[in-house]
């Protein structure tokens, strides 16, 4: 009996695919596994994007601070998850952030920096005409966070982190096109391993609407 030239076929390979058929994500294979989360993360909020959506997608960037120690920049794309006008004022999007952390450590004089990648979905509320168009919102994602996060008063013990949110903001201009908002984030690994101490962020928001 001769033996496949193939190799050994994958159990989990599709009827209508052959062994030597390239995997359409084969081309995320070289990257490490943040940029591979990072490329996913944009992935998926263009394939929604495309649906559809009531969310009107959007770019956005931020400002944070979070102990005397700890200052971010993140830049981010959301797009709606939930391509449905009935559910109105009731909104679900998914967030896609990129950030960047400066810290000063415990254990030496110079700053340091940390990145932060995320994928958290939100359910927004928005109230009607008479408070026109503020917004209440609550979320929660997962986050990489490399290297390990260490301040001068507490260290992470891993890269996975939980990341939950509440915020209040309100869109405005002609088309609705600006928002600004103000929000609460606070970062953990929810006691997967310990120190697990965690870091609250208060956040400026300023989102533009296409």
């Amino acid at each position: 009996m001769n033996a496949d030239p193939s190799g050994p076929r994958s159990p989990f390979a599709s009827d209508n695919e052959s062994p030597s058929s390239p995997s359409p994500t084969r081309w995320l294979a070289p990257l490490g596994p943040l940029a591979r989360l990072a490329a996913g993360g944009v992935i998926a909020l263009c394939t929604a994007a495309a649906c559809g959506a009531e969310h009107d997608p959007s770019v956005f960037g931020e400002v944070g601070r979070g102990d005397v120690a700890v200052t971010s920049a993140t830049i981010g794309a959301t797009a709606s998850l939930w391509p449905d006008a009935s559910l109105q004022p009731w909104d679900v999007y998914g967030e896609f952030s990129l950030g960047r952390w400066n810290v000063h450590p415990h254990d030496r004089d110079a700053d340091h920096h940390v990145t932060q990648i995320g994928l958290t979905p939100v359910v927004r509320y928005t109230f009607g005409p008479a408070l026109g168009g503020v917004f209440l919102e609550v979320g929660i994602g997962v986050n990489a966070i490399t290297p390990i996060f260490m301040s001068r008063d507490r260290s992470f013990s891993t890269t996975f982190e939980f990341g939950d949110h509440v915020g209040i903001g309100k869109r405005f201009g002609t088309n609705r096109e600006h928002e600004v908002s103000l929000r609460i984030q606070h970062y953990s690994n929810a006691g997967i391993k310990h120190p697990n101490p965690g870091e609250d962020l208060g956040q400026l928001r300023y989102a533009y609407h296409f």
